[in-house]
């Protein structure tokens, strides 16, 4: 099964500013909140869908002061200095934005799993989409050929899409999805360029989504994402040591955030 190794959420950066060094099972997370115009660096891992604080987290002003420094073991509070972060607008709940992106952010890494030549056990959890598609070697001949690669996908046991495209990697090209086991979302369009190029491991499988769009019945999220990887050019099994990728969430519900988070699968 691919997990996504996803835990750190884009900030500008400040000059001054100083961030935590995190223990070697956590990962940085930075988070600009909308509310207070201040920032929070802070150290956590992912542990069946939820954030865990674990380390050091600072919180900044909005001019870049840092104003109160706080230690976690596993989600536990083990020491906080004297300063307080000031309040935010009533109503409002900075650690709810920062899950509530951190959490879609993982949603979407799961769909993009779509996009990957040889899916294999891709979304090995609720959402599937290994069984999607019976004829994986298309792609390489297709890539190779330049020609385009007209798919459906239908929904079954192990394929949680349903819809068809005509794959092309010579220009960007359109995918449309009906969507099922993946929270509430019910649909997704993308726009997507693919290119195959020579590795010095054989071969170099590059995708983009440009414009990605995701919907429920009553919330709505825009992102970005890229991913390369070396593929054998005889099994099209992926190299998972060569791996790179960002995905980038732009809109939540029409509005404008900041955050992004490495892409990258595991089996």
């Amino acid at each position: 099964m691919k997990k996504l190794f996803l835990l750190f959420l884009y900030a500008s950066t400040c000059l001054g500013q100083s961030t935590p060094s995190c223990p070697s099972e956590s990962f940085l997370i930075e988070f600009n909140s909308p509310i207070t115009g201040g920032k929070k660096s802070f150290c956590a891992y992912q542990k069946d869908g939820a954030t865990i604080k674990h380390g050091d987290e600072y919180s900044f002003d909005k001019s870049g002061g840092l104003i109160k420094k706080t230690s976690y073991q596993h989600g536990t509070e083990t020491s906080a200095a004297s300063q307080e972060m000031p309040k935010n607008v009533p109503g409002t709940n900075e650690s709810v934005l920062i899950k509530s992106e951190a959490k879609l952010l993982g949603t979407i890494s799961d769909l993009v799993r779509v996009l990957t030549l040889k899916k294999n056990q891709a979304g090995g959890g609720t959402f599937k989409v290994s069984g999607c598609d019976p004829k994986p070697a298309e792609w390489v001949k297709g890539a190779l050929m330049k020609t385009p690669i007209n798919k459906t996908y239908g929904f079954n046991e192990n394929c949680d899409v349903s819809g068809g495209f005509s794959a092309n990697f010579d220009k960007e090209f359109p995918m449309s999805f009906q969507l099922r086991n993946l929270e509430d979302f019910i649909k997704t369009n993308l726009s997507v360029k693919m290119s195959l190029n020579k590795s010095q491991n054989g071969l170099r499988y590059r995708f983009e989504v440009m414009d990605g769009f995701i919907a429920a019945s009553n919330r709505n999220a825009n992102f970005k994402a890229e991913y390369e990887i070396d593929v054998d050019p005889f099994t099209g099994d992926a190299m998972k040591g060569t791996q790179q990728g960002k995905l980038t969430l732009t809109q939540i519900d029409g509005k404008t955030v900041q955050a992004e988070a490495p892409l990258k699968f595991d089996d």
